[in-house]
C-alpha cells in the first residue's frame, strides 16, 4: 500500500492564497509608500528650524482617508490654531509649506506662477491635460488671453433668462416634492392643525436639486443644449458625471488603484465617456460653420489670441469645455445649497432677505437682470456663505527657484499651499469668524480690508475665470426661491462636509420649503 505525501500549500484554497498575496503586497507597498512620503529629502535644512512642522504621518494618513477624510479642514485647524503661518510638512522627499494669512497669500500668488506637477498628473485625466486650471504658466498665458476674450464677449444679460428658467424648474420640483411627500401648509391651516409646519413636509435634498439645476444652466450656456436634468431627463450623463466626480476624489488617494483596481478602471471609462461626449458636441458644431448659435462653445471656436492670432486647438477646447462643465455645476450647485442652508439656519438673515426682495421686486416671482444687480444684501449673504463654505479649501503653487515666502527662503522644487479656510476663519482678519454675519461685506466694514482676505475662487491672475457668472447664477436662483418660500432646516438631517478637492456635503443638505404668506 503506497502513501502519497502532499504539500501543505495544496490544502490551502487558491482564493486564500490570492488574498494572502494581495494583502502582503498591499502591506509592503504601504510601508514603502509611508517611508517615501515621510522622507525628509535633500534640501535646505534651515527650513525646519525656521518654521513649525506638521507631522508627515498625519498628512499620509489623512491623504489615504483611513482616519481623517476631511484632511483639508484638519490641516487648516493646525495652521490656524497650532502651528501658525507658515508651517511645513514633508511629502515624497519634498518640503510642503502651508500659509494661512492674506499677506502670505499675496506673496505666493505674486511670486509663484507654476502649479505643482503632481496636480497636473493627478487631475489631468479628469479635467483634461490642456485645462486652464492645470497647464504650466508658459502655456497658461496665451490660453488665458484667448479665454479672457471669450468671457469678455460673454453677454451675461443674454444668459439671465436661463438662470430664471432653471430657478422656476427648481420651484416646480419643490412643489412636486411637497405634493407627494406631505400636506401643504395651507391645507393644514385650513383644517386647524396646530402641528409645526416643518413636521408636515418631508425635507428635500437641496444639494442634489441645486446640482441638477447647475447642470441645466451650464449645459445650455456652454453647448446650447436643454437636457432637462431637473425633470429627470439625461440620466445617463448625470449618473456618469456624478460617478466620475466621485471616483476622481478617490483616485487622488495614491493607493486607491491597489485597493480598488476595478473602480480605478471604471473611473477611466467614465472619464473617457464624458470627454468623448464633449468632443462629439464640439465636432458637430465644427461641421456646421453656418451655425449662428451664440454660446461659450461658439465663442471658443471663434476666439483668436490678440497677440498671435492663433485659435484654440480642438484638444484645448475639449479640456476647457469639461473644466467649465465640471466647475460650472459642482461648485455653483454646492454654493446654492449652502446659501439656502445658512438662510434656513438664521431667520434674522432670511427676514432681511425678504425685506430686500419686497423693496426691489414687489410681488414679482423673479428679478430682472437689472433688479438682480440691486439685491445688495443678498450679495452679502452669498459672500458670507462663500467665506464659511468656500468651493475649495486651498490652492497650491510650486517654486522653480530659490524664493523668499513668508520670511523663509524656500528651495526650488517646493510645494506651497495657501489655506483658504485658514484665511477665512482667522480671528485676526474676521472678528468672530464662526458667526454668520453678512454685514461684514457692507461698504463700511469692507473698507480697509485686505483684498486677499476673501478668496473662495482662488485669487490672483490664476483665479476662477467664471466667478461673475457663478455668483449671478446663485443670486438669481436664491432670490426666486426666497421670494416664494420660507426655508427651514431639517433637525434630523444635518449636513456633513467632506473636502479634498471641493467642499462637498457628503449626505446632502436637507431643507423644508414652506409657502410664504405675502
Amino acid at each position: 500500500m503506497s502513501s502519497s505525501s502532499s504539500s501543505p500549500l495544496q490544502a490551502v484554497p487558491t482564493s486564500a492564497l490570492v488574498a494572502l498575496a494581495t494583502t502582503s503586497a498591499a502591506v509592503i507597498y504601504g510601508v514603502w509608500f509611508y517611508r517615501r512620503v515621510t522622507a525628509r529629502g535633500d534640501y535646505l535644512p534651515q527650513i525646519d528650524r525656521a518654521i513649525p512642522r506638521i507631522r508627515a504621518a498625519d498628512t499620509y494618513l489623512g491623504m489615504i482617508g483611513i482616519f481623517d477624510p476631511n484632511q483639508v479642514y484638519r490641516i487648516t485647524r493646525e495652521v490656524v490654531e497650532d502651528t501658525g503661518s507658515p508651517s511645513i510638512t514633508h511629502f515624497m522627499g519634498r518640503p510642503n509649506v502651508y500659509v494661512g494669512t492674506p499677506e502670505h497669500a499675496r506673496e505666493v500668488v505674486t511670486k509663484l506662477k507654476e502649479k505643482p506637477a503632481s496636480m497636473r498628473k493627478s487631475a489631468g485625466p479628469f479635467l483634461g491635460d490642456e485645462s486652464v486650471v492645470l497647464v504650466p504658466h508658459e502655456k497658461w498665458v496665451p490660453l488665458r488671453r484667448n479665454l479672457g476674450q471669450v468671457f469678455h464677449l460673454l453677454n451675461m444679460k443674454s444668459y439671465f433668462g436661463v438662470f430664471v428658467d432653471s430657478a422656476h424648474d427648481f420651484v416646480a420640483r419643490i412643489e412636486e416634492h411637497n405634493a407627494k411627500r406631505g400636506k401643504h401648509f395651507e391645507d393644514a391651516k385650513a383644517k386647524g392643525l396646530k402641528t409645526q409646519p416643518t413636521t408636515l413636509l418631508e425635507p428635500i435634498d437641496v444639494d442634489r436639486c441645486a446640482m441638477d439645476l447647475a447642470l441645466d444652466v451650464v449645459t445650455r450656456a456652454l453647448f446650447s443644449k436643454n437636457l432637462a436634468f431637473q425633470k429627470g431627463d439625461s440620466k445617463e450623463l448625470s449618473i456618469n458625471l456624478a460617478r466620475a466626480t466621485h471616483l476622481f476624489m478617490k483616485v487622488l488617494n495614491p493607493i486607491f488603484w491597489l485597493l480598488h483596481p476595478f473602480q480605478y478602471r471604471e473611473y477611466h471609462r467614465m472619464i473617457k465617456w464624458c470627454h468623448n461626449l464633449c468632443l462629439k458636441w464640439i465636432k458637430e458644431r465644427q461641421a456646421d460653420p453656418n451655425n449662428e448659435t451664440k454660446d461659450l462653445l461658439a465663442l471658443m471656436l471663434k476666439a483668436r489670441d490678440p497677440e498671435t492670432g492663433n485659435p484654440l486647438t480642438t484638444e484645448e477646447i475639449v479640456s476647457q469645455s469639461f473644466t467649465f462643465y465640471f466647475a460650472g455645476h459642482d461648485t455653483t450647485g454646492h454654493t446654492i445649497a449652502w446659501t439656502l442652508y445658512e438662510i434656513a439656519q438664521h431667520p434674522e438673515v432670511e427676514e432681511k432677505v425678504h425685506e430686500e426682495l419686497a423693496r426691489v421686486l414687489g410681488d414679482k416671482d423673479a428679478p430682472s437682470y437689472e433688479e438682480a444687480g440691486k439685491l445688495t444684501y443678498l450679495q452679502w449673504v452669498i459672500k458670507e456663505t462663500l467665506r464659511i463654505h468656500p468651493p475649495v479649501g486651498s490652492f497650491s503653487r510650486f517654486t522653480t527657484e530659490t524664493t523668499d515666502i513668508a520670511g523663509v527662503t524656500l528651495p526650488a522644487d517646493c510645494n506651497v499651499t495657501v489655506s483658504i479656510l485658514a484665511v477665512h476663519n482667522s480671528e485676526l482678519v474676521w472678528p468672530e469668524p464662526w458667526r454668520f454675519r453678512p454685514e461684514r461685506f457692507s461698504e463700511e466694514e469692507s473698507e480697509g480690508r485686505d483684498q486677499y482676505a476673501w478668496m473662495p475662487f482662488s485669487v490672483g491672475e490664476r483665479n476662477c475665470i467664471g466667478i461673475n457668472f457663478a455668483i449671478m447664477e446663485v443670486r438669481t436662483v436664491v432670490a426666486v426661491l426666497c421670494q416664494k418660500y420660507l426655508v427651514r432646516p431639517s433637525v434630523d438631517l444635518l449636513p456633513h462636509t467632506q473636502s479634498f478637492i471641493t467642499s462637498t456635503p457628503v449626505d446632502g443638505i436637507y431643507l423644508h420649503f414652506l409657502p410664504r404668506e405675502k
